[in-house]
């Protein structure tokens, strides 16, 4: 925790204005707000490493991982803070009086250093253990190839895991899935401790064949979303598909070829340069350019899992059909949900000679125009159709 400024008791809203006029994080506890000092290049590596492993380990549990830039709050103390790594499994429930503050995180992640260390392990510590959700609390050592893990039990006991180089550690939350520490502090420790390349000109030529290849690859999949785009930028296309299958292959294809990519010119500018810090460097960017897409790509994916509305597209071609209908006078609203290739349509119509017919015709009517509906959108696995005035 930070030094706390020389004020008297603030609220919890006026902290909020201090953020967002500042611009910085802070912490919040008791009326008190403490500034969040920035941390070293190692302490920055670690975390997005950590990060970018959570990231892999979560995309069979369907778990969401987040960076120092998510706050979280607990509920029970009123601590507002900044962890390294937040994990949350499940849908995120937020802060009544901070919709931007997670309240129900599954892991933390703290990154250990000389001035934070014993406010990690303790206060904090103690502070996070009332959080409900919580299952894992991970610190990462800066200083050793060693990370701790205390995880809470079915009898709510918090039980100590450590691991160092070579070893792995499990984390409850995540199922079991273990936390590989070379997998860690390997860029991180390039990073620290440069050593020159060995067979870099092999390296090269690997990296060469692969980006050549890989390219083939992505190339194919662009020609196949050219054929389903109707033009469509690729950005809008990947927003607005419900193709999933070939969102995800697009998605893995450009961050393999950006990761690629970027290892080919560290290598390259680390045998240019002799220095070899531009491949620590290089492997700590294709972590983070990994993590970015896959989170890019989850996000498009849980909306097809959950559901989302239809293209725009989709529902104005709805509107126009259902309006051309001769039972109906005028469309009133029109609702789309599409669950992957499935879409729900709801509609809101006056019927035409409403007044004159009864209700056995109007079902009649309702029921020819839902036939014709789901004649002409095959996707239309649900049609709902409700006669209205207004």
């Amino acid at each position: 925790m930070g030094e706390a400024a020389q004020q008297s008791w603030i609220s919890y809203a006026a902290y909020l204005e201090i953020e967002r006029e500042s611009g910085r994080r802070h912490e919040w506890l008791d009326g008190q707000v403490y500034a969040m000092a920035g941390g070293s290049l190692t302490h920055s590596a670690l975390a997005v490493a950590v990060a970018a492993e959570l990231r892999s380990l979560s995309r069979t549990c369907g778990c969401q991982v987040f960076s120092s830039d998510a706050k979280v709050r607990v509920l029970a103390t009123g601590l507002a803070t900044y962890p390294d790594v937040s994990v949350v499994c499940g849908p995120i429930e937020r802060d009544p009086d901070d919709p931007n503050a997670i309240a129900n995180p599954s892991v933390l992640v703290e990154v250990l250093s000389m001035s934070t260390e014993g406010y990690d392990r303790g206060a904090k510590f103690a502070h996070f253990r009332e959080l409900p959700s919580l299952r894992d609390y991970v610190l990462v050592s800066q200083y050793e190839r060693r990370v701790e893990v205390y995880s809470r039990d079915a009898h709510g006991l918090w039980v100590l895991r450590e691991a160092r180089a070579g070893g792995e550690v499990p984390l409850s939350a995540l199922s079991g899935a273990a936390l590989v520490i070379d997998h860690v502090y390997e860029g991180v420790e390039r990073l620290r401790h440069p050593h020159p390349l060995e067979n870099g000109l092999v390296a090269l030529l690997v990296l060469g064949v692969a980006v050549v290849l890989e390219a083939f690859s992505l190339a194919g999949a662009m020609r196949e979303i050219c054929k389903v785009a109707r033009g469509k930028p690729f950005l809008r296309w990947f927003r607005e598909t419900r193709e999933s299958e070939l969102m995800v292959v697009a998605g893995e294809d450009i961050a393999a070829l950006a990761g690629l990519t970027l290892a080919f010119c560290a290598v390259a500018a680390a045998l240019a340069t002799g220095n070899p810090l531009w491949d620590a460097l290089g492997t700590i960017s294709v972590g983070v350019v990994l993590m970015v897409i896959a989170v890019l790509v989850m996000v498009e994916v849980k909306g097809l899992i959950v559901g989302e509305s239809a293209s725009p597209e989709l529902r104005a071609d709805i509107q126009r059909f259902v309006a051309a209908q001769p039972e109906v006078a005028e469309v009133l609203n029109v609702i789309t949900l599409a669950w992957g290739d499935k879409v729900v349509i709801a509609v809101k119509a006056r019927m035409a000679e409403a007044e004159r017919i009864s209700g056995a015709q109007m079902v009649g009517r309702i029921n020819a125009v839902e036939a014709r509906m789901q004649e002409r959108f095959p996707a239309a696995k649900w049609v709902f159709f409700e006669p209205d005035v207004r």
